[in-house]
């Protein structure tokens, strides 16, 4: 059995990089906060985790590899840079995986929200609708294909702004400012393959994680 990673994990992975800095107990801790996750989206990094649930007779033989790119507001908006950052992520692709591994990305992103109440801003992930739980999706799930992913998602990041402005919904929120856009990729993978050696993703517990950046 193929396991695929759902709508509400992915969220829980995506929502990584606000939960650490969701609840700071002052002022002082919310001004470092801050710095941290601005820093941290001025990088184009990997978080990669692998999840061991997929079982075969009994025996967890599988893994559910995914990995979460950051790819940082100032790299998205010029075109060069973006392309180059998408060639990057193409070859990380190429050499973590086999041609023969199915492999699946989407594209969401993390932004910056105002409230047009009151003027105060938050810092989110994914979707900011009241009581749903989808992403903001720039790009449903596909499959990754090495010949069309560069083209296909330089495209597709062109007008990134425009795709969260919109949310066809009443709130107090609105979109104001991209901090980041995240391609999350996924696939699955025997337990002796090498990406799980490579990237340390092994070991006696279930889940798995690593965070690098690409250079």
């Amino acid at each position: 059995m193929i396991m695929k990673i759902s709508s509400s994990q992915i969220l829980k992975i995506l929502f990584y990089f606000s939960e650490n800095y969701i609840k700071p107990t002052s002022e002082e801790e919310k001004k470092i906060s801050v710095k941290m996750i601005r820093r941290r989206e001025q990088l184009l990094t990997v978080d990669c985790t692998a999840y061991n649930s997929v079982q075969s007779n009994q025996h967890r033989d599988f893994y559910l590899v995914e990995y979460n790119i950051n790819i940082p507001a100032f790299v998205v908006y010029n075109r060069e840079e973006r392309w180059n950052a998408l060639e990057r992520i193409r070859v990380l692709l190429e050499t973590d995986f086999n041609p023969t591994d199915e492999i699946d990305y989407q594209i969401t992103g993390t932004y910056v929200l105002r409230n047009t109440e009151n003027n105060d801003t938050r810092e989110w992930v994914g979707s900011f609708y009241a009581g749903l739980h989808n992403p903001a999706i720039i790009q449903d799930f596909q499959l990754f294909d090495r010949n069309s992913f560069v083209n296909t998602v330089h495209l597709s990041l062109e007008n990134v702004d425009e795709k969260l402005l919109y949310n066809g919904r009443d709130t107090k929120w609105e979109f104001e400012s991209l901090q980041s856009v995240i391609i999350n990729v996924q696939t699955t993978v025997f337990k002796t393959h090498r990406v799980l050696v490579d990237r340390r993703l092994q070991g006696r517990r279930r889940k798995f994680r690593q965070t690098f950046e690409l250079q």
